[in-house]
């Protein structure tokens, strides 16, 4: 926060008549009263810039990106748009951002459209039978019903997110029950106040918060697809699963109880986003890595204006 301009007392200054009917000391207070006056302007527009918020900052951010020859995202929502996974090389790779789309009203029909379905979901589709088997499907669907989640499943859009308002299933993604799994991890972060601040978190810890969540999201949707194939449905391999499988298998094998397996599971996906070359997680739509990606978020949010970073 800007600190507080301390008043200071006027200076007394004696005046005695000079050539043209001036006073001695005059210049000194009109220096003085200027550079106070500058003193205050430039307090008040840090304020005025601070108190704006984050989308000033963002887009100062853009226009300083520009003149370096790059890019940053001033959408709306650019924090909280998720990225997904395209079933293969990438995992949660960055779907279009979008701004909020609001969400229909759940006090409006056929809200929610079945007992126990997801606002947006159709009850007959293979995706809700998939969901509806498991314990953890069906938990899954109750929190989004209780939490006011609307599942846009959409053949007209691009990728898998959760935008901040609602859970987006593009072309590809309306059978995928692992991938509703892994889009409703994030919407809970966001909602329980567990997703990282870049404005609260330094820019280390805030990659770092970001990469748990991520990797919190594929394994819970690894486990999820174990699941439902053990319930008799055909849901693909979740990107991190050979890896996440080899470690358990050899933690255990190392005498490990299923818990102590089951996070050398988690660190070994977690990796993923932290490794390089070929081997690494990276985002699709731009071809980053994820401590990149996330860095890039935190510095939006981060402009620096006459050497002061905000």
């Amino acid at each position: 926060m800007p600190k507080r301009a301390h008043s200071r007392p006027a200076a007394s200054v004696e005046s005695a008549p000079m050539r043209g009917g001036r006073q001695s000391g005059q210049g000194s207070v009109e220096y003085v009263g200027m550079v106070g006056g500058v003193g205050v302007l430039l307090v008040a527009l840090i304020a005025v810039f601070l108190l704006i918020g984050d989308n000033l900052t963002c887009k100062f951010s853009q226009a300083v990106a520009s003149i370096a020859g790059g890019s940053a995202d001033c959408s709306s929502d650019a924090s909280n748009a998720h990225e997904t996974e395209n079933g293969e090389a990438d995992v949660a790779v960055q779907g279009p951002v979008m701004r909020p789309v609001p969400s229909p009203s759940p006090q409006q029909p056929p809200w929610p459209p079945a007992p126990g379905v997801s606002y947006g979901l159709d009850p007959d589709s293979y995706l809700v039978e998939t969901m509806q088997s498991t314990p953890r499907g069906r938990q899954t669907m109750r929190w989004l019903i209780d939490n006011y989640v609307y599942v846009d499943v959409n053949n007209n859009k691009r990728g898998a997110y959760w935008n901040g308002r609602q859970i987006v299933l593009g072309q590809g993604y309306e059978h995928n029950a692992g991938t509703l799994i892994h889009e409703a991890n994030h919407a809970r972060y966001a909602k329980e106040g567990r997703k990282g601040n870049p404005r609260k978190l330094s820019r280390d810890d805030y990659i770092h918060a970001r990469i748990a969540e991520e990797a919190d999201g594929v394994v819970q949707a690894i486990r999820a697809t174990k699941e439902f194939r053990a319930a008799g449905y055909d849901t693909p391999e979740r990107p991190g699963e050979p890896e996440y499988d080899d470690a358990y298998q050899n933690a255990r094998a190392n005498g490990a109880s299923n818990t102590e397996a089951e996070q050398a599971g988690y660190d070994a996906v977690e990796q993923k986003f932290y490794g390089e070359g070929s081997e690494a997680f990276v985002t699709s739509t731009r071809g980053t890595t994820y401590p990149e990606h996330y860095g890039k978020e935190w510095d939006a949010h981060h402009p620096c204006l006459f050497g002061l970073c905000f």
